[in-house]
């Protein structure tokens, strides 16, 4: 059973990414940066205070389709999770929803779905859908299945908090966006190489310890900003949407290699989730085969 769920791994890393942006640390991090948008640091800060809200999230990786002189069978990474987000103890966020996972290659189409929780402790999937490929047994499917670590575990949140203070760039209003019916303020933004440096070197697992943040230090580490937006309520100045676009080449003028799109809503809203049955445990060196050893190595 190790084995399939070595094959699963690099799927299901990808959605825990999603999961801890979803979880709220980057946004508890980021409201306690520069002030330099009212809007958008009122937006972050209500978030960071929100006693609940409704978060959708997708992440796009677009990858060379061919690494070294051989076809990459997968090159084009979808991964979806939406469901409601709620503090717990210790600046830890807890999660309750549902993800879809779809990865396209030169002839080749995987999928999965399912649950997802995110817990203080732990880290919870019950995955219904699995391609026979990853699972010829049958036996993984529809089984809550545990990690035994934290992704929100953070060694070091005041150099991480202060990384941000460094790298939140001013952001420049763009005027109203009409996005699913509703108008939203539009605001832009940029990181430069240096402010890039200070979050890749606070993420870092050696330094922050969190396996979450430290696939986003890979991911600033091998590529560039081309845009990052935030849009706001105007109403009642709540964060709407996050997108943040990374590129390959110097200045971001190359290809698109990831994009990331995060929507919030039904801020305060009541959220019922029960506790998911232990049915399978994975063991906490799992996640070491999904993040990496902690070593800054270049997405290829």
């Amino acid at each position: 059973m190790e084995k399939s769920w070595q094959k699963k791994m690099p799927l299901v890393g990808l959605a825990v990414v999603i999961l801890l942006l979803l979880a709220g640390y980057w946004l508890w991090a980021w409201q306690n940066g520069q002030k330099q948008a009212r809007a958008v640091s009122e937006a972050f800060s209500n978030i960071a205070r929100a006693e609940s809200f409704h978060a959708l999230a997708e992440l796009k990786l677009y990858l060379p389709p061919e690494r070294g002189n051989k076809q990459r069978p997968l090159n084009e990474v979808a991964v979806m999770v939406e469901g409601d987000v709620w503090p717990a103890e210790n600046n830890r966020w807890e999660l309750a929803g549902d993800l879809s996972i779809e990865a396209r290659g030169k002839g080749t189409t995987l999928f999965t779905d399912g649950q997802v929780r995110l817990l203080p402790d732990a880290t919870a999937f019950r995955l219904s859908t699995l391609p026979v490929l990853l699972n010829p047994s049958g036996r993984l499917a529809d089984k809550w299945t545990y990690v035994n670590v934290p992704l929100l575990e953070t060694a070091n949140p005041e150099a991480v908090r202060s990384a941000f203070n460094q790298s939140v760039g001013a952001f420049e209003y763009g005027g109203r966006d009409s996005i699913n019916g509703q108008s939203w303020w539009h605001y832009t933004g940029s990181l430069n190489k240096d402010q890039r440096q200070a979050l890749v070197q606070a993420f870092n697992q050696k330094a922050s310890r969190n396996r979450g943040l430290n696939v986003l230090a890979r991911l600033l580490a091998a590529n560039e900003v081309r845009s990052l937006d935030v849009w706001v309520d105007p109403g009642s100045v709540e964060l709407a949407r996050v997108k943040v676009v990374f590129a390959r080449g110097q200045g971001g003028d190359g290809p698109d290699f990831a994009e990331l799109t995060m929507d919030f809503s039904d801020f305060g809203k009541q959220v019922v989730a029960e506790m998911p049955s232990r049915e399978l445990t994975v063991q906490p060196e799992v996640f070491g085969r999904m993040f990496g050893s902690g070593e800054i190595a270049p997405i290829q």
